[in-house]
């Protein structure tokens, strides 16, 4: 089942001070889809999540922007410091960013990923990602596009 459709309203009932409500929605979308997508996360149009968003788990304080493409298995959190301390840390991904199957978003602090970035399978994403980059290994590391002279 495509997560996407109860995730949209479980973000307005959250966005309407329904939060109970909300939390409802999420709980069956996780049960349906096997996706967790908190209604506090805030989602740009045409985000697509290929094969259902099997296995995909955000964290409550993520951004993502305009046409960005989930795939399976993908993670983006935050590192825990302590048990139960409330967090602000945030994560942005800017529009046209692909996440490649069973990568790990893990902030420590506000972390972006730039538009029309690139982050590869298996990938573990610990600082920031500037624009128009593909990061690939763990930890990430920025590699070269084909034909890049400065690399």
């Amino acid at each position: 089942m495509n997560p996407l459709p109860l995730y949209r309203v479980s973000h307005w009932l959250y966005t309407h001070r329904l939060k109970r409500l909300a939390r409802a929605i999420y709980r069956i979308n996780v049960l349906l889809s096997g996706c967790s997508i908190p209604p506090q996360v805030v989602m740009g149009e045409d985000c697509k999540f290929p094969d259902y968003g099997i296995g995909v788990v955000l964290n409550g304080n993520v951004r993502l922007g305009s046409r960005v493409t989930v795939l399976p298995n993908v993670v983006i959190g935050q590192n825990v410091r302590r048990l139960g301390e409330v967090s602000t840390v945030m994560v942005c991904i800017d529009d046209d960013v692909v996440i490649g199957t069973g990568a790990k978003i893990i902030a420590s602090g506000d972390l972006v990923i730039g538009a029309r970035s690139v982050i590869g399978a298996n990938a573990v994403v610990r600082k920031s990602i500037p624009a128009d980059c593909t990061a690939v290994g763990i930890p990430a590391r920025i590699i070269p596009h084909e034909g890049d002279i400065s690399g």
